[in-house]
């Protein structure tokens, strides 16, 4: 994916060819037909992914601290595995460039996620 940016949330169409999708699934589409996306769109594929794999990943619809300091809304997924929640963030890894893969909310020093939700 590459990413563009895109309101937020998106507005769930009720008529044509993405009526009837709840809006995690719209993101997803979206990125899978255009191959670009927002940070929702990123996370929701992940999402997807991981669950058709078998993990049981949850979608978050939050927010993020931004340079400025400033929250605003953000996305990304957890997976439970030994009892340790960890965070995989797939946008963030390609807009800034560091991992952003399988790292505990502790160990993510350079995100401030907030589960406040994202609007």
């Amino acid at each position: 994916l590459t990413y563009q940016s895109m309101a937020v949330p998106l507005t769930v169409p009720t008529s044509g060819s993405y009526a009837g999708f709840n809006r995690q699934e719209l993101y997803f589409v979206y990125a899978y037909e255009n191959l670009k996306g927002n940070c929702f769109c990123f996370a929701a594929s992940f999402y997807w992914m991981a669950r058709e794999m078998g993990y049981d990943a949850r979608l978050i619809e939050g927010q993020v601290m931004s340079r400025s300091g400033v929250f605003g809304p953000h996305s990304w997924v957890e997976i439970d595995m030994d009892d340790v929640t960890y965070v995989f963030d797939p946008e963030t890894q390609y807009e800034l460039g560091f991992n952003g893969y399988m790292r505990t909310y502790e160990d993510f020093t350079e995100m401030n996620y907030s589960k406040t939700p994202a609007y």
